[in-house]
Formats: structure tokens, sequence, C-alpha cells
């Protein structure tokens, strides 16, 4: 039996692309139209362009971190939920998160089914999933940053 995937439309910002494409593969085999972008220069346009069902985006990038992101696209009159990405979620982040509107933070690292609940929560609010406090034993997928190499 094939499961039949969900035509929700969302946009993955991740500036690794190792983290992106990982995010992007998992979220694929239940969504068809998961698109991503690690160039976050090229967000703005692109929101121009393109409507979303959810943003899933890392805090912290160069050029665009995740509280300008949020602004940016609530200037622009776009409502699209956001979920924040991040291997390092302190107290004042979740309080800046909140205060931005943004639904949830999934706390790096995490597993395929943390990613996936978090995402399910945002479009079933009514069958909240646990993300970050779920127990199960999946190895987790996305590390906190990877190393970036030197130029």
């Amino acid at each position: 039996m094939r499961l039949v995937k969900s035509s929700k439309r969302i946009l993955v910002i991740e500036d690794e692309i190792e983290i992106g494409e990982v995010i992007s593969e998992v979220l694929r085999e239940q969504y068809e139209n998961v698109h991503y972008i690690h160039e976050t220069e090229r967000v703005p346009g692109h929101l121009d362009q393109y409507s979303y069902d959810l943003i899933l985006s890392d805090i912290n990038m160069p050029k665009l971190d995740g509280p300008s992101l949020v602004s940016l696209i609530r200037s622009r009159g776009i409502l699209t939920p956001v979920v924040f990405v991040s291997g390092n979620v302190t107290l004042a982040y979740a309080l800046m998160a909140s205060r931005l509107g943004v639904l949830d933070i999934l706390d790096k690292p995490f597993t395929n089914a943390n990613l996936l609940a978090a995402v399910r929560n945002v479009f079933e609010p009514q069958k909240k999933n646990l993300s970050n406090t779920e127990k199960d034993i999946e190895p987790e997928i996305v590390p906190k940053r990877s190393a970036k190499k030197s130029s």
C-alpha cells in the first residue's frame, strides 16, 4: 500500500547544505511540495514568486537570521506559519520566537520523527504531537552544526 503524500507546500531555509538536504529528504517522504533554499539572499525574491503553507528555517544564518526572516515575510503581508530549527535553543530565543509568532523551535540534533511531528503540529494542531519531547528509538539525523570549511 502506497502512502498518499500531502500537497502542502513547505519551504526549508538552511544555510548548511547537508542539513538542508536531509531535512528536505525526510519531509519529501510525506509532503510532495518541499522546496529548499540555502542561499539566504534568494529568499526575498523566492517569497515574491511562490506561496507556502509552512516555512521551516534555521535561526542562525549569515545575512538573514531567523528573526529577520520573520520580519521580512510579515512586512510583505505573508502570514505563513514559521518553525525555527536551531542548534542552540535558549530561553531568550524561545521568548523572541514566541513574540514573533513562530509556532515551534526544533532543537538540533533531532530525529525524523521529531521533525515530522513538528510539521504535523502546524497542519493538524488538534492532533498535537510532541516534537521535542517525544520518545522514540530512531537515530538522530541532524547534527548541531557541521564544521565549516575555510576557503
